[in-house]
């Protein structure tokens, strides 16, 4: 279903949304499609929102580094560790932030890749129910159709 809707939409941003989650949930299911999430990845221009580009770059840089790619992934996640995104819950994605990039900088053993929790102490929060995964899903909307 999804790329079905994806080859329709093909030509209008908010593909990158149903790309995204596509991708994640390829790679949890043990999908390691790994063109489809770079051709996503070499995408990324001047023009790309820093919100996608955030999306984009965090999801591969953790795929890699769940894969074992540690240098890549650093590389990958370096392009955004100065990017906040304009979110109502900025304190969970600084958190969230924040330990990845501790994660990343001192190669920290994370569970097994199929376990898309981070499980850290944060503040109560619906927040966290969205910044406190590793792969982020983008909620879909309807004009993502």
């Amino acid at each position: 279903m999804y790329e079905e809707l994806i080859r329709k939409n093909a030509n209008i941003i908010s593909d990158i949304i149903l790309k995204i989650n596509l991708y994640n949930i390829y790679y949890l299911l043990g999908n390691y499609n790994w063109h489809l999430i770079e051709q996503l990845y070499n995408s990324i221009n001047c023009e790309t929102e820093e919100f996608y580009k955030y999306y984009i770059c965090n999801n591969y840089a953790m795929m890699l580094y769940f894969d074992g790619q540690i240098e890549p992934s650093k590389s990958v996640f370096e392009r955004i560790k100065d990017i906040t995104p304009n979110v109502p819950d900025k304190l969970y994605f600084n958190i969230r932030n924040e330990h990845i990039a501790d994660i990343l900088q001192h190669e920290k053993a994370i569970p097994h890749k199929f376990v898309n929790e981070i499980d850290i102490a944060c503040p109560p929060g619906i927040g966290w129910s969205f910044w406190g995964k590793y792969l982020i899903f983008s909620e879909l909307e309807q004009w993502s159709f």
